[in-house]
């Protein structure tokens, strides 16, 4: 499932000048809006439920959007408020675009709080480009908002996993970028399967610019 290099870049996006989205989020929306066309040509996506996990300046949820215009109904939840603004632009340039109001909503929350949550909100639709890096994995930057973006420090990798099944609808699906850490002694794919064992499903879905995209499921 590889980008047509036809398709042009979609918006010019507001983002922090300290750590820049990489082209994964990008790939990683196309190649899911490609798989629900072909997949679940019987999805409603105008009544869809969507949340953009670890959000960022909600690059994820944008991008799905364009594709996927009558799905409308998307929350971001994104632990890091100098993010907003950046998300507010970009609403405004959408919305330009599309000549129309878009009832997105950003929630500046840690992805624990959802797990924490009683009952939880439940969403038809997740898509999540989370850190890749565990604390110990790979040097730190002088930049806090810079290794908050690329490390599991507002949370963990566990709590992670446990917001996606928590949040998930049962009759939805969560995909997931999850980078291979072989090269850091590290099996994460090994982890998620234990951690998701007799509550949903995984399936490899693609290969992302050398990152896993997971299929989660009911």
């Amino acid at each position: 499932m590889e980008r047509n290099p036809d398709i042009p870049f979609t918006y010019f996006y507001s983002q922090p000048s300290e750590y820049r989205f990489s082209l994964d989020s990008i790939e990683m929306a196309w190649a899911v809006a490609q798989y629900l066309q072909e997949s679940r040509p019987d999805l409603n996506l105008s009544q869809c439920q969507a949340l953009d996990l670890c959000a960022g300046c909600g690059v994820i949820g944008f991008e799905l959007n364009f594709h996927l215009p009558s799905l409308e109904k998307i929350d971001f939840v994104e632990v890091q408020s100098e993010y907003l603004p950046h998300f507010e632009q970009n609403l405004k340039m959408a919305e330009q675009k599309r000549q129309k109001s878009l009832p997105f909503e950003f929630i500046n929350k840690n992805y624990q709080d959802l797990v924490e949550a009683k009952p939880s909100k439940r969403y038809q639709l997740i898509l999540c480009n989370p850190p890749y890096f565990l604390p110990e994995q790979g040097k730190m930057s002088p930049s806090d908002f810079k290794n908050r973006c690329r490390f599991f420090l507002d949370s963990s990798f566990e709590k992670l996993i446990e917001c996606l099944i928590s949040s998930l609808a049962m009759d939805g699906e969560a995909f997931l970028l999850l980078r291979p850490l072989e090269d850091h002694g590290h099996d994460l794919l090994s982890d998620l399967k234990k951690l998701i064992k007799g509550t949903i499903q995984c399936e490899n879905l693609a290969m992302v610019r050398g990152t896993f995209l997971l299929r989660l499921y009911h």
